[in-house]
């Protein structure tokens, strides 16, 4: 009895060791576990933070592609109204009354002439182009247009500006001033200008063919490059010299125009700017400020109020502003003045044109259009600088 009470106190006495090793193994095991739980869950974090991602691309992608299709099935709408005005003209070879534009000279000339001429290319037998614009435009559309109306034949600055004030500039739709001109015009259905009998009724290619055709492209919601799918750009015919008949204009000159706008605002720096400009190229010779007294839309000219300056500005009239100022850059040794709209014109003239900006607000598509069509046609030189690297331009001029 007593030998067995021995053996169990004995027994009793490994406890506390067998107990300890248990406890430690338990600890490793249940390290080796957690260690086994943390790398299982980095993993499964891991694979889940992935395939959250790829949905999340998988997703975005398509969402662009839905939306791509819903641009891509809007721009064949805008082709196929293209098209069926290419159609009426090949079937029944009535006139085309072209416009009218109310819009912005650098699209006009840059987009809207090389779209009609584009146009024009793909009838085999093209119908009269009666063109109506404004502001003495119609040395543009030399080649062009059977005939030519101003719309400021038509109607006075003032109607002008209250017209385009109240609707869109860039004419997507027809409007109610649009329809006004048209009518003045004399281009009302069954009737064309210069024609009595029969009356014929013109088909008509408003600008808003062009903007919603090309207005992706703007966007940057296609490819800039395929705007040459819908646009032969050229260079523009030099104006008649009769145009500068009183002007008395020296043999050679530079042709200035600078102009507030929202890419060169009114500012003491951009003032300071234009008087700096004017006055150094004046040091030199001979400057003709562009500067027409006609107010029609948001630019407002910037005046050098330099003495030595020529001023044109009585020469000008609101139905021959534009021709006579285009007469002036074509027979300019260079252009220099605001970039925007005008300054498009002096390299389509073969003239070397230097632009400022001050404010980047301008969409960069229109600019790298415009060097590509440049480049296209052989243009003149054409540099853009903000109003900070102004010190560069006596390193051109």
């Amino acid at each position: 009895m007593l030998r067995e009470l021995r053996a169990r106190v004995d027994a009793l006495g490994t406890l506390p060791d067998s107990a300890s090793r248990q406890a430690l193994e338990l600890k490793e095991l249940r390290e080796r576990i957690d260690t086994l739980a943390h790398k299982e869950l980095h993993h499964l974090r891991k694979h889940t933070t992935d395939l959250r991602r790829a949905v999340f691309s998988h997703t975005q992608i398509t969402a662009r592609a839905l939306r791509q299709a819903g641009v891509l099935d809007e721009q064949a709408a805008h082709e196929r109204a293209l098209q069926r005005v290419i159609d009426r003209a090949r079937r029944t070879g009535r006139p085309l009354l072209v416009g009218p534009w109310t819009g912005e000279v650098g699209f006009e000339v840059l987009y809207w002439i090389p779209f009609l001429r584009k146009l024009r290319s793909r009838l085999p037998d093209p119908p009269p182009f009666h063109v109506v614009s404004r502001g003495g435009a119609a040395p543009w559309y030399d080649g062009l247009a059977t005939t030519y109306q101003d719309a400021f034949t038509l109607v006075t600055p003032a109607e002008f500006r209250a017209g385009t004030d109240r609707e869109n500039r860039k004419q997507r739709a027809l409007g109610a001033f649009d329809r006004r001109l048209i009518r003045a015009a004399g281009m009302t259905p069954g009737q064309t200008s210069g024609r009595t009998s029969p009356p014929t009724r013109p088909i008509l290619v408003h600008p808003s063919l062009m903007y919603n055709l090309l207005y992706r492209y703007w966007k940057d919601q296609l490819p800039v490059r395929r705007l040459f799918d819908y646009l032969e750009p050229a260079r523009l015919a030099a104006p008649s010299r009769d145009l500068l008949k009183g002007l008395e204009l020296p043999e050679r000159y530079v042709a200035v125009r600078f102009y507030f706008s929202q890419a060169f605002p009114d500012s003491a720096g951009n003032r300071d700017l234009v008087r700096d400009i004017v006055g150094r190229l004046a040091s030199r010779g001979p400057v003709v400020v562009l500067n027409p007294p006609i107010d029609v839309d948001d630019h407002r000219d910037a005046v050098a109020g330099d003495p030595r300056a020529i001023d044109v500005s009585r020469s000008l009239t609101p139905d021959n502003n534009l021709a006579v100022q285009s007469a002036i850059i074509a027979g300019a040794q260079r252009f220099v003045g605001t970039y925007g709209g005008f300054s498009y014109v002096a390299p389509l003239y073969g003239v070397p044109s230097v632009t400022f900006y001050s404010d980047r607000t301008f969409f960069e598509q229109h600019l790298e259009f415009a060097r590509r069509t440049f480049a296209a046609v052989g243009a003149a030189p054409f540099v853009v600088l903000h109003a900070a690297e102004r010190a560069l331009l006596s390193d051109f001029a």
